[in-house]
Parts: structure tokens; sequence; C-alpha cells
């Protein structure tokens, strides 16, 4: 449908149709020629431009936050390459939990080299390792204060570190990152099946009709209104009941590309899907610190009012019907799909090794078996209204610890509140969490401490 050129080519002559006149017909030409040029977009050029935006509007969404007991999140992400990030703690009380003060590195998988599921590879170092409670307390009381600042002097950021594995079940129907082809392929089946034969068809009667009024009256491009065009009054008629079809399918293509270009909600859909994660960890640690520990999880986050199979529909046997079926739920789920409301449901189990520590001189000696630790979770988050915080969300998490095996540590429950907002470029997150816990982790902790407070930051580097 090239045919802009021959629009430019035919602006005196339309011109003329554009001077409102005494039978309404007031469509211009900038309408004729941009509405020729929006088609043409629509009909493949604008794809490769929208997909572009669409990765930029990706990464301006809010993301997941740094992690572990100091934060809440109910979304994984997968998208970015490459994170960093920290949590500080000190803004309220002391650390209520053992990861309250972390680095982390992650690295994910690309998308679009994932046939089914994704990888994540992840590493959280402690900034500031705390001596093991259990080893504290054999030492005698007399000594323990000194122990204590000696031991503390001795461990380092590389004496308690965590590597984990993460993986996202690619493969069901209702959960899932896709590659990014995929959904590049859902959005540009939408375009395709938009419907722009009506557009053409209006606008092909009118340039035709309006030919032939030149052929009758070639002056009509120094005319100002059809009224003045020296052809039959019903061939005027004609060229203006042709005028306002034309005008009504260019404010149809108008509507439909505005859909289109907000691209941002079907992003929104992609960032809500629901994910099933597998993972796998590993904290190492200096005796000092405590002994290692190896863990499992399984991991269930549902966003509300999208999933894979709600994204494919749209891009189905449904025709022409496939960009009007994606225009409707887009505007009866707007609300919920800006929301973006999500819930998650975590199950883990903790292997606690045994627990050895003997000093060079042979005067302290504590001993520990093993121990087990069974935790469930579960978070519900949700974007932020824009008037309030604009790109910000909220989490909030409850989790209940389950020891045993181990006389020396508590049960307890941990409930977490994390707000996180995304900044406007740079790829920067600021989470700002409060950190709530009914006991302490160690039976012999004496604090009273419940509540601690910490802001952090995080910045992500997205695939080329």
């Amino acid at each position: 449908m090239m045919v802009a050129s021959w629009v430019l080519a035919l602006a005196p002559t339309l011109a003329a149709a554009a001077t409102t006149s005494s039978n309404g017909c007031d469509l211009s030409v900038d309408d004729v020629v941009s509405a020729v040029q929006r088609a043409e977009a629509i009909d493949g050029t604008m794809v490769p431009t929208l997909v572009e935006e669409g990765e930029d509007s990706l990464a301006a969404l809010p993301t997941s936050t740094p992690g572990g007991n100091a934060t809440a999140g109910t979304l994984t992400n997968f998208l970015p390459m490459l994170s960093v990030s920290g949590l500080g703690g000190g803004l309220l009380g002391n650390d209520v939990t053992e990861d309250d003060e972390n680095l982390s590195f992650e690295y994910n998988q690309p998308l679009g080299t994932a046939s089914a599921g994704v990888l994540k590879l992840r590493a959280d170092l402690a900034r500031n390792p705390a001596p093991f409670g259990p080893l504290l307390e054999g030492v005698p009381e007399t000594d323990r204060d000194a122990f204590r600042t000696e031991a503390s002097d001795q461990l380092d950021i590389g004496d308690d570190v965590t590597f984990s594995i993460s993986y996202s079940v690619g493969q069901g129907e209702y959960f899932g990152k896709r590659s990014v082809d995929s959904y590049e392929r859902v959005f540009r089946n939408i375009l395709q099946t938009v419907d722009t034969s009506a557009y053409q068809s209006a606008q092909r009667q009118f340039l035709t009709e309006l030919g032939r009024a030149q052929q009758a009256d070639p002056d009509i491009t120094s005319k100002t209104s059809i009224a003045e065009y020296s052809v039959p009054e019903e061939n005027k008629a004609d060229l203006c009941r042709l005028a306002q079809e034309f005008r009504q399918q260019v404010r149809n293509l108008d509507q439909a590309e505005d859909l289109l270009l907000e691209r941002s909600m079907f992003d929104k859909l992609i960032s809500n899907s629901p994910q099933l994660l597998l993972s796998v960890a590993l904290n190492e640690k200096d005796v000092l610190a405590g002994p290692d520990e190896v863990s499992g999880k399984v991991t269930f986050e549902w966003g509300f009012r999208t999933s894979i199979a709600a994204l494919e529909r749209f891009a189905g046997d449904c025709g022409n019907a496939c960009a009007e079926k994606y225009f409707e739920y887009i505007e009866e789920n707007r609300d919920a799909i800006e929301a973006g409301d999500r819930v998650k449901f975590e199950a883990e189990y903790v292997d606690i090794d045994d627990f050895d520590y003997s000093d060079a001189l042979g005067n302290l000696s504590v001993q520990k078996p093993g121990s087990e630790k069974f935790i469930a979770s579960i978070a519900y988050g949700r974007m932020l209204p824009s008037s309030a915080i604009e790109r910000a969300r909220l989490d909030l998490e409850f989790k209940h610890e389950d020891v045993r095996g181990d006389p020396d540590r508590n049960d307890r429950t941990i409930g977490t509140l994390t707000l996180s907002k995304r900044l406007e470029a740079g790829g920067w997150t600021i989470p700002f969490t409060i950190v709530y816990s009914n006991k302490p982790e160690f039976v012999q902790d004496e604090s009273d401490d419940r509540v601690s407070a910490h802001i952090g930051i995080k910045w992500e580097r997205q695939p080329n």
C-alpha cells in the first residue's frame, strides 16, 4: 500500500476538498497524508520500532528487590542480563534476620536463548558476617565480649557467601517466562490483524471520485469548496459522502494506532506473567560464622489477569478479530493490569551441617549436630497508583521457620514490608524495607529488637 507519494502529489487537489463546504465535508489534506502513512506503518514498518520501545518500557517497570529475609518480593525478574544490589541496615533497631546486609550479584540467561525455561545465577555476600551465636555461648562469659570482637575482626565479606541457581519453568500453558521472541511474535501478530481494509476501501473510493471530479472540472484545485466544483450535484453529494466515510475510517485508524502505541500495557502483561521456580542454594561460611547450609525451594508466583494463554489467544486463529479482542481485553482489565497484583507461595527446605570448632590452643571446643529447617511463605504485592508514587511497588510477605533438631534455634515468624521505587533512568531501583520477627533466630539471644528498617539500591543492565 505504498501510496503516500501519490497522495502527496495530489496535495493541491486534496487541498481544494479540504475546505469546509455547505455539505460539511472538512477532510484536510494532512488527514489524508498522515492516515495513509500510518496505515503503511501498521502494515509492518511500525513493528520493529514498537518492539524496541517495548524492551525499553519493560526495563522501566519496577523489578525484584535484593532478596533474602530482609526484603519482600512477589516478582522474580529474568529480564535483566546483569544486576547488582545491596541492602544496608541501621535505620531502625538492630538486624533481626541473618541476611539483613547483603551484597548480591545476578546473571540471567538471555530469554532469547532459552528453548524452555530460563536460569538465574546468583551470589549473595554478607557484608558484615557475625560470629555464630552458639559458638559465642560456648565461650566463658568473662571472655565473651573479647572473643566476639576478635572473631568479628577476622570475618570479612567473603566468609558468608550463598550461591544459588533458579530455574523458571517455561513449558506450562499458564506460567513461565518464554523467550522475548515469543512475545514479539504475539505482538507482531496482533499488529498484523489490525483491519485496514475498510480504511483502504474508503480511501480508494474517495480518491477515485475526486479524480473524476478533476476530470470534469480541471480548475477544482483553485476552488475553495466542493460546492464550487463544476460537476453534477449528485457527484458533489457522492464526493462529500465518501469524504465523510474516509474521515470516519481515519478516526478508527487513529484509535487502533493509539492502542497499539500503548505498548506499555502489553509489557505489563508480560512482566506480570505467572512463574513456577525451582531453586537450589549453597551457603558456605567460615567456621567462625557458623555451619554450611544447603537448601532447595519451590516458588509459584501468580499474576492476576494475565498468563501465556491470555496473551497467545490474541495471536491465534481469530483473523482480523484478534486485534479487536486484544483491545477489548486491555480496556476491560486496564485497572488490574496497571495494578499488577501478584501473589507468591513458597516452600523451602534447609539442611544445616554439623558444627565443629576448636581453637588452636585447644582451650575452646564447640560441637553441634546438624539440623533441618522448613520455611513456608506467602506474599502479596502490587504497583502503587501513579498519583501516589510513580513506578513504585509495594510487597508484603510473611514466612514461618520451623526448625528440627536444634534446640538453640527458635521457630519463628517474620513479616516484611518493602517499597521499591524505580528511578526514571539508568536501571536503578531503591528498596525501603521494614522487617518484624516475633523471635530472634537463636534462643540465647536476649535482644528485645523485633523490628528493623533498611534501605538499599539495585542496578540492572538489560541485554543488548
